[in-house]
């Protein structure tokens, strides 16, 4: 994403909104939690002027960064025969970011990106649990604790906008073509602490 800066110090603007989370455990052990933001944020350009060189009236658009709402869940849980065996899922929603066309009149930045909306899954198996008592052979005496996991990132596939190319035709007409972040992702984890 690229944010581009006039180094005049010629805008006011304001920031505010709200950022809450609740955390918990649907089952025993294993840390839930959702969270919200609310937030707004807009600016005005006190010498602003538009393409002809004609000064405008100061009023408030968005900033770049005035994405009104962030919605996400977090939840994790286990076999209740095997507890070793987790799941976990993720589940993100983001409003649409801002934008315009790259040029200095910030009055025109008035255009919304699709919303990013993200669901990740994963799977873990515990190899060596933090608490292990027993610890008779090597691996045990030497690794306080130990997992392995599977994680798909963006499982619905969803091609979430994070910025746009600005194309320009021979009469000079502007299209925005946009960039995808990455696409469904496989990872897998092994984690060990000593």
């Amino acid at each position: 994403m690229r944010i581009r800066y006039f180094a005049n110090n010629n805008s006011s603007g304001y920031a505010t909104g709200l950022d809450s989370r609740v955390n918990g455990e649907f089952v025993k052990g294993a840390e839930s939690w959702a969270s919200i933001s609310l937030m707004k944020t807009q600016e005005k350009i006190t010498d602003a002027v538009d393409a002809n060189g004609i000064a405008i009236t100061p009023s408030y658009v968005p900033r770049p960064t005035d994405q009104r709402l962030t919605f996400a869940i977090f939840f994790q849980d286990y076999l209740r025969s095997n507890p070793k065996f987790r799941m976990s899922l993720n589940l993100v929603y983001g409003s649409g970011m801002p934008f315009g066309v790259p040029d200095r009149n910030r009055y025109n930045d008035v255009f919304r990106m699709p919303s990013y909306r993200r669901v990740d899954l994963g799977f873990n198996r515990v190899l060596i649990a933090e608490n292990t008592k027993e610890r008779d052979n090597y691996w045990k005496r030497n690794i306080k604790s130990a997992w392995i996991g599977l994680e798909v990132f963006n499982l619905l596939g969803v091609n979430n906008t994070i910025s746009y190319i600005w194309i320009e035709d021979v009469s000079a007409n502007r299209y925005a073509v946009p960039n995808y972040l990455t696409n469904r992702r496989i990872n897998i984890r092994l984690m060990a602490k000593f």
